[in-house]
């Protein structure tokens, strides 16, 4: 659901990892792929029509691309990243991993009493293991991310003010 150069409200739902996408008409946007061994000319190309599924199309496209010319020679080595932490309480794992953490923490049953009372230790582990990146180019002003047929009153009329703000995915990592 989420891709990159996907608009998203900032409101509680991006807070709840539930966010809202406001889909509006899309200015084209240029995307690149970090894969080993791609020439800088094949790395990225143009989206026309900004949907997830659009840009789904244009990454398969880049990969498609990076598998006949380059892959046969280039290995994708994963990049890992491994964090841990000890838990001490709901509100720490929160702050670190989101808050719609608890919803995650209540289904792995964490007893945080028998970890205040000294009887038990809890060790939440972090991994990712990317294997590439998909961005966006930065846009030069705001507005540019909007066909000049969007209009300021059309966003007011979907919400958008100063409380409730857009925000753009600028990358995602697929791994």
């Amino acid at each position: 659901r989420l891709y990159p150069g996907a608009l998203l409200v900032v409101d509680e739902t991006l807070l709840e990892n539930n966010p809202t996408l406001l889909a509006v008409d899309r200015a084209p946007m240029t995307y690149s792929i970090d894969l080993p061994g791609l020439a800088s000319s094949d790395s990225f190309l143009q989206v026309e029509d900004l949907s997830n599924s659009s840009v789904r199309g244009a990454v398969n496209d880049l990969l498609a691309k990076w598998h006949q010319d380059y892959g046969q020679v280039n290995n994708v080595p994963a990049r890992m990243q491994y964090e841990k932490i000890t838990a001490h309480s709901m509100e720490q794992l929160k702050v670190k991993f989101g808050s719609d953490f608890e919803k995650t923490g209540n289904s792995l049953d964490i007893d945080f009493n028998s970890v205040h009372s000294g009887e038990k230790q809890i060790q939440i582990v972090n991994f990712k293991q990317i294997y590439y990146t998909v961005s966006v180019d930065a846009v030069k002003n705001p507005g540019d991310v909007f066909q000049d047929t969007v209009t300021v009153e059309d966003l007011k009329q979907r919400g958008i003010s100063a409380e409730r703000p857009l925000v753009y995915i600028s990358s995602v990592a697929y791994g």
